[in-house]
């Protein structure tokens, strides 16, 4: 189990008393390659370290990092990282600061994977889903 998993969110924004839990943003002006961190190859079943990160606001007051989720399908490793998002009519600065999280992976078999970061290119209207932000890693027996 990863640490800072939350239990609060279901699709791209979910309520929760007088916050939305936000997909982070994982694209600002296209600059998405040093968004996963991870080392290049590892041993099957040996944790792997993979730091993402997403970029909120300056203000601690506008976003706070919430946690992420991880989904794991055959040879891909999906993971969503969460912003807390106050509801209503509020200002945010518009500096931007770089939120990580750390995330310890383990893979059962030898083989090339694939991390992936799920996140959004906008907070403006909808924003549309990322999923093509990622790396691989080399895994041995």
């Amino acid at each position: 189990m990863n640490k800072r998993m939350i239990g609060c969110f279901a699709a791209l924004v979910t309520a929760c008393s007088s916050e939305a839990y936000i997909t982070g943003l994982a694209a600002v002006g296209g600059a998405t390659a040093s968004r996963i961190t991870a080392p290049d190859s590892s041993k099957v079943n040996a944790p792997v370290v993979v730091t993402v990160s997403a970029t909120g606001s300056i203000s601690e007051g506008c976003n706070r990092p919430a946690g992420f989720k991880v989904q794991e399908a055959g040879s891909v490793s999906r993971i969503e990282i969460f912003h807390r998002y106050p509801r209503g009519d509020v200002t945010c600065p518009a500096a931007p600061k770089e939120y990580y999280e750390t995330v310890t992976l383990r893979f059962p078999t030898p083989g090339v994977k694939t991390i992936r970061l799920i996140g959004v290119s906008s907070w403006r209207g909808e924003g549309s889903p990322l999923d093509s932000v990622q790396r691989t890693i080399t895994i041995t027996p």
